[in-house]
């Protein structure tokens, strides 16, 4: 849930906090609100973006209302997978609530059908409990998808939403139909975060008395919030969520919350410091994770007429541009003091080795190349989705000379399954065998405990 505080009494710690933060913002006539920001599961007109790519998607495909497959327009249904991702967003609730995880007050949604099917499956059940009917859930017009010429993104009536969902209700002066859609006119991020704005403005004003706030929307919209109030845009996956102290507090990139010219200095020093003190077989590292880049894969099969995704699918033109986005962002922190990376671990799927390649090749410390160390266990969850079966050792040593390969990897992928998809717990063992790979590679250290301090790029 994006909490630094990882002990048993973090949520008691953070709703501390905030009580003290808004003791002293009432103050001077303020407030703070805490927004949980949901974006809703996979739905069809995802799986379209990825069957067709991106620059394809957004100049001919997303104007249509579907192919000979998948209808996507308009208002498409979650799929399958979204309705899987919409019960884990409910399982990550679950968990935190022994935790005393402090629920939403109010809920609010867009009028889109994939977030609202999103929210009624995360707070359905037990995780509401006795205080389910308690909590009132709002459709805000405002709160939907970056708008126009995608006919995803148009609404459905006011009556057939109202058959939907009758426990649902509508914020005052909702249209009967969509008015806002526009088959010709396009959002630009500006108009989207003005609309943001609006629904924050919205919600400050109407729930002065509540504190905690869901909101259940959309990549861009949430993006929308995120540049309303100084946040760096991020790329929220299908069924994730976040959650947001929302005052006028900037958190800046990289996770850290240290936004002066000293940050990175004051990060070194603080790691320096905890293993200084680290008891006997302790120790600190700083781990940077890195997702590879858009590409063009879809599921079972090897590809269709226009696109192949399988086996190993490649960066599309604009996963190699996110790539270099990577770079950039990392060389602007550079004049920061961020730290020069030790050693660069990569999974063997070529959209991985080609992220990391234009990202953080050619990388220096102390005027020596930063080694980069291809490991089979970094790979993606594996079986069945035949992008994920990876391509032969000569085929990775040819195109990526320069990377070292752990020992023992084998010539062929030898893990791979037609027919068997690895599981939640099975691909956390091999997250284990990574880290303690990374750990045990300071022989000094008897590794008793470990703590990782992490920064992530989206």
């Amino acid at each position: 849930m994006g909490l630094i505080d990882d002990s048993p009494e973090r949520w008691a710690n953070f709703k501390r906090r905030v009580q003290t933060l808004n003791s002293e913002l009432r103050k001077e006539k303020a407030e703070a609100k805490v927004f949980f920001f949901a974006r809703h599961g996979q739905g069809w007109h995802n799986v379209a973006e990825a069957k067709y790519g991106t620059i394809y998607w957004d100049e001919v495909m997303s104007k249509k209302y579907g192919d000979d497959e998948i209808t996507w327009g308009p208002d498409p249904e979650l799929t399958e997978i979204g309705v899987n991702q919409a019960n884990e967003a409910k399982d990550g609730w679950r968990a935190e609530l022994p935790f005393d995880i402090t629920l939403p007050e109010k809920l609010y949604s867009s009028p889109l059908t994939r977030a609202m099917d999103t929210l009624r499956i995360t707070f359905d059940g037990n995780i509401m409990g006795d205080v389910k009917d308690k909590r009132e859930v709002v459709i805000l017009e405002n709160c939907r998808e970056e708008n126009g010429i995608h006919t995803c993104d148009k609404r459905r009536s006011r009556s057939w939403i109202h058959g939907r969902f009758p426990e649902f209700t509508f914020e005052k002066g909702f249209e009967e139909e969509d008015v806002l859609w526009d088959p010709d006119v396009r959002e630009n991020k500006t108009e989207v975060a003005d609309r943001a704005r609006k629904v924050l403005d919205y919600i400050f004003d109407k729930d002065t008395s509540l504190t905690y706030i869901s909101v259940t929307a959309h990549g861009g919209i949430i993006n929308g919030f995120l540049q309303a109030i100084g946040r760096q845009p991020f790329a929220l996956a299908t069924g994730g969520f976040d959650l947001q102290l929302i005052t006028l507090q900037i958190l800046p990139g990289f996770g850290l919350l240290d936004k002066t010219p000293q940050r990175w200095l004051n990060l070194k020093q603080k790691i320096q410091e905890l293993n200084d003190s680290a008891k006997l077989g302790e120790s600190f590292k700083l781990l940077f994770f890195c997702r590879h880049d858009m590409l063009s894969h879809w599921a079972r099969i090897n590809g269709d007429r226009e696109i192949t995704w399988g086996p190993d699918s490649d960066l599309t033109i604009e996963g190699v541009n996110q790539a270099l986005h990577i770079k950039n962002e990392w060389e602007k922190e550079l004049s920061f003091g961020i730290p020069a990376l030790d050693k660069i671990y990569t999974s063997p799927l070529t959209r991985a080795l080609k992220t990391c390649n234009i990202a953080f090749g050619g990388m220096k410390k102390d005027h020596c190349s930063v080694p980069i160390l291809v490991v089979e266990n970094c790979r993606e969850e594996n079986g069945v989705h035949t992008y994920d079966k990876r391509r032969s050792r000569t085929y990775i040593t040819r195109h990526f000379p320069t990377f070292h390969i752990e020992d023992g990897f084998s010539e062929e992928d030898r893990l791979w399954l037609p027919d068997a998809r690895e599981t939640k717990a099975q691909m956390a063992v091999r997250a284990q065998s990574v880290l303690d790979m990374i750990f045990d590679e300071q022989p000094a250290l008897t590794r008793e405990a470990q703590r990782l301090l992490c920064a992530f790029f989206p």
